[in-house]
């Protein structure tokens, strides 16, 4: 088995097999595209703090991207198309500027405290993706389809969380774009 750098053909891992051990075990490794080691583990969450970093595909003609939590105040009203109403969204930044090819360092997430503005108003905090420049939604300028399922600190929640988030825009087809977004903790526990 090798594992080689795609661009100049260099091998950066190696192993050999033999048919006849029963124990051919690829050994778990980490590779950030400089730097080859025997794992990687997350950091640890100081208390209750959350926190985050973020990986943007450049392959799916990214550019810079902001992160943000947007907390929406809304109501429904079930005589309208769509019958979520968005009245208000308070902004808090986690990520900003993010660049294409590159991990961000951790970062702290935290919610800002808001207060309905309206009676009868609902509050729900959602994390999204936004293009750095034009500060657009970034996949098809539509918020639903730029949100990033991400746990964000709010009561009741566990103590302390660390999430690794690995963002990707792909082409659907039909002149739209979609989200793929994991978080790394989750599939490659250390």
């Amino acid at each position: 088995m090798e594992l080689k750098r795609k661009s100049t053909g260099e091998t950066i891992y190696r192993q050999t097999f033999n048919i006849n051990d029963k124990q051919n075990i690829v050994p778990k490794f980490y590779f950030d595209g400089k730097r080859f080691s025997e794992g990687y583990t997350y950091p640890n969450p100081q208390g209750d703090e959350y926190i985050a970093n973020f990986y943007l595909e450049p392959s799916g003609g990214a550019t810079y991207v902001d992160i943000n939590i947007d907390v929406l105040e809304y109501y429904y009203d079930s005589t309208t198309a769509d019958p979520l109403v968005v009245v208000n969204t308070t902004t808090t930044p986690i990520a900003e500027h993010v660049k294409p090819g590159e991990w961000t360092s951790y970062l702290k997430v935290q919610v800002t405290m808001v207060s309905p503005q309206q009676s009868g108003t609902e509050l729900y905090p959602i994390v999204v993706v936004r293009d750095a420049k034009t500060k657009d939604y970034y996949i098809n300028k539509n918020r639903d389809e730029s949100t990033i399922n991400m746990e964000v600190p709010y009561d009741g929640v566990s103590p302390g969380k660390v999430q690794s988030v690995y963002l990707n825009r792909k082409w659907s087809g039909e002149n739209k774009f979609y989200l793929e977004a994991f978080d790394l903790v989750q599939l490659f526990p250390s």
